[in-house]
């Protein structure tokens, strides 16, 4: 089972990794690579084992929130932002899913205060939120 713990980590990261690259080239992410994300993922969390059914349903929960956010911001949160972290909660489970998205929260504002400061954007400036999101699940997978 450690060596489906281990493959479900590599195989998450690497679809986060591919996730950010479209996201930061494109400003959005495809259907397809959700999709495959999706699938690839349940299926090795699903062999893995680890969580139960409940715990993936709450960590769902943490992407339809995202979701809701879509609609009462009028779009200021990506849909692909919300569809990314109701894969990962499939994976990871509501407690690391929302760890995975408070993290990537205050590393995003971070980075997005300096950006403010150095380039002299506004608030309206758009910033691709997925390579954050990548960036802490090395983090929080890999020092887990």
């Amino acid at each position: 089972m450690d060596y489906l713990n281990i493959l479900l980590k590599v195989v998450l990261s690497l679809w986060l990794f591919f996730c950010s690259w479209q996201d930061i080239k494109r400003q959005e992410i495809s259907i397809f690579l959700i999709s495959l994300g999706f699938i690839s993922l349940l299926v090795i969390s699903l062999l893995n084992g680890d969580l139960s059914l409940v715990e993936r349903v709450a960590g769902i929960l943490v992407g339809l929130v995202l979701l809701m956010l879509n609609r009462i911001t009028r779009g200021q949160i990506g849909i692909g932002d919300g569809l990314i972290f109701c894969v990962t909660g499939i994976s990871l489970g509501f407690f690391l899913n929302s760890i995975l998205l408070l993290y990537s929260l205050i590393i995003s504002a971070i980075f997005s205060g300096f950006y403010m400061i150095v380039k002299r954007v506004g608030k309206k400036t758009t910033i691709p939120f997925v390579p954050f999101v990548f960036i802490v699940s090395l983090g929080v997978f890999f020092i887990e």
